[in-house]
């Protein structure tokens, strides 16, 4: 995985080497990290549950 910005003023390419994954929801928030580019087995099991109105933050 690598991230490309279209129409930016510098030529550069980045590649992701480890990200957080953020999961609001109305009575928690839950964080969870991962080294590489994809995502953790905690992690699609997190989205798999995801309800209406939560929020998903990838840094």
């Amino acid at each position: 995985m690598f991230v490309n910005i279209p129409n930016s003023i510098f030529d550069a390419k980045f590649t992701i080497t480890g990200f957080t994954l953020l999961i609001m929801s109305k009575a928690d928030k839950r964080a969870f990290n991962t080294e590489g580019n994809q995502l953790s087995p905690q992690m699609k099991s997190a989205i798999s549950n995801l309800k209406i109105g939560d929020k998903l933050f990838f840094y």
